[in-house]
């Protein structure tokens, strides 16, 4: 274990909120110039709100020996040829929120994602995107009227591909640490982005 990781471990143990990081657009734009220089390519990253459409869907019920069998797709795969009953059921409209990583030109493809289920999805974003992961929360900030939501990523997935952020993250969470704030100072990035410029 090198020295970064025996700092971590050591601040984890002390700071229960260590993994999980409201991303405001100025901690989005630090990680995209931090993860564009070291990939040398442009990326952006964000929050994205995806949608799965509210759509039907045939469920096939079979009794065989005393116990129902509920399944979906084609009748003849599944069917032992006894008496199958046909339902269908409504599947509402669900809105997933997604970290993303991605090329900058890829930007019109990353809004407005609609498909007719979960998987279809995460599919789509795996193509599309360097990294993706569920939002862990999501926080509204300030009064009804001039409210903004803020999502909290989850950064230990996020680690594991990107480990040259460890450090980074090391650096913001001990002075959230120290400082008893969940939310940084835009002087704290900052710092960090004239690190980069040096």
């Amino acid at each position: 274990m090198n020295s970064i990781d025996k700092k971590i471990n050591e601040l984890k143990g002390k700071y229960e909120y260590y993994n999980l990081f409201n991303l405001d657009k100025a901690l989005a734009d630090l990680l995209a110039r931090i993860i564009s220089e070291r990939e040398k390519d442009k990326y952006s990253c964000k929050v994205i709100v995806a949608t799965r459409l509210q759509h039907n869907k045939t469920v096939y019920t079979e009794v065989i020996n005393n116990f129902q069998y509920n399944w979906h797709g084609k009748i003849e795969e599944y069917s032992s040829k006894g008496g199958v009953e046909t339902s269908t059921i409504q599947i509402e409209e669900k809105k997933h929120t997604y970290f993303v990583i991605y090329k900058k030109n890829y930007e019109e493809l990353i809004n407005n994602i609609k498909f007719k289920s979960d998987n279809s999805i995460e599919d789509y974003l795996s193509k599309i995107t360097i990294f993706y992961d569920k939002c862990a929360n999501v926080i509204k900030v300030g009064s009804n009227k001039n409210s903004e939501k803020i999502y909290t990523i989850d950064i230990s997935k996020f680690e594991q591909q990107f480990p040259y952020l460890k450090e980074v993250f090391y650096i913001l969470n001990k002075w959230r640490y120290e400082n008893d704030r969940t939310m940084l100072d835009k002087n704290v990035l900052d710092v960090q982005i004239q690190k980069l410029k040096k």
